[in-house]
């Protein structure tokens, strides 16, 4: 058997370990995640549990409040408000937290409401205003069929306040598709996320190590199935500027 980093859990000859700065963030995050996918060899939650000081992963089937609940603080999810039936979410491609059209309701950070014992949920994201209420970001890793079944079997996590992302550059996922067009890997949706909630904090730092790993696949990839059976199942990745 082959040595794995006991840190990143890569194989030793994949370890990116190196580029990882943990960030001190404001707003902790709790993924929630479907313990198949724990054992996905492209899945980057690892690289938020690593990227940030103040995450956590919880791998199991079943969840509990406890789980993603932080005593004084308002749990957030990150989720697109657009896919509000769980059940016709069933395409495989990683679900950690989308955009919500430019045309659908969905949740921000809290800001200051009329009735201050009560935060406005509704109101349009303001990086130079701090959330009424501390925030912990709560995002389910896995397929899209997956985290609509977590959704499914926790009414609490459904119930949340949500939280979508506005249209954000290419994914640099690039062996791994979304059904969405906006589709995100969860490293880098929490980011995007922390980057508006923590604004002016930045977070790109924990993208480095994510981004090394998928160039360090592409390349296991090109040398196991030979340029052109490569190009021919990936023919958008482009293999000629990569890092």
């Amino acid at each position: 058997m082959r040595a794995r980093c006991p840190r990143c859990a890569l194989l030793m000859a994949q370890c990116v370990c190196a580029l990882v700065a943990p960030i001190d963030n404001r707003t902790p995050v709790r993924v929630l995640q479907d313990p198949r996918e724990s054992k996905h060899a492209l899945n980057t939650a690892r690289w938020v549990a690593l990227g940030l000081r103040h995450a956590e992963i919880v791998s199991r089937p079943t969840f509990a409040p406890q789980d993603w609940t932080i005593p004084g603080r308002q749990s957030l999810l990150l989720y697109p408000a657009d896919a509000d039936d769980p059940a016709a979410a069933d395409a495989d491609a990683t679900a950690a937290a989308l955009r919500a059209p430019d045309d659908a309701a969905y949740l921000a950070p809290p800001s200051a409401s009329k009735d201050a014992s009560t935060p406005n949920y509704d109101a349009p994201i303001d990086a130079a205003q701090p959330a009424s209420v501390p925030l912990t970001l709560v995002v389910l890793d896995g397929t899209w069929k997956h985290a609509a079944g977590i959704l499914r079997n926790h009414p609490a996590l459904l119930a949340l306040p949500r939280f979508g992302l506005a249209p954000a550059a290419v994914s640099a996922y690039r062996l791994r598709k979304s059904p969405r067009m906006d589709g995100l890997a969860t490293v880098e949706a929490v980011a995007a996320a922390l980057d508006l909630i923590d604004a002016p904090q930045n977070h790109a730092a924990m993208l480095r190590p994510f981004r090394a790993h998928v160039d360090a696949q592409i390349r296991a990839q090109l040398v196991a199935m030979g340029e052109t059976v490569f190009r021919r199942h990936y023919p958008d990745v482009d293999i000629e500027n990569m890092a």
